[in-house]
């Protein structure tokens, strides 16, 4: 989807423009009469996912995940190290 502003909205609006185009990935074409639009869009990788996004994906791991033996014991036991 594109959204289209003229270019006094977007001096009113740049930073809230700006994080939308980063969170969304949405283009934001910026028009000034008698000129060539400008189109503000975001560079490679995919949108930052929201809170929600973020919750969806943690909870489609639930119960993927089993826990084997004691996870706060350590690893070695101190009789392992030297110490120099």
């Amino acid at each position: 989807m594109t959204k289209h502003v003229t270019l006094a909205e977007f001096q009113a609006h740049a930073a809230d423009l700006l994080t939308e185009v980063q969170e969304t990935g949405e283009t934001v074409v910026i028009e000034q009469e008698g000129r060539p639009p400008l189109e503000l869009t975001r560079q490679g990788g995919e949108p930052t996912p929201t809170a929600e996004e973020r919750l969806r994906r943690l909870d489609a791991l639930r119960g993927s995940i089993t826990v084997c033996g004691d996870i706060m014991a350590p690893v070695v036991d101190d009789d392992d190290w030297e110490l120099d």
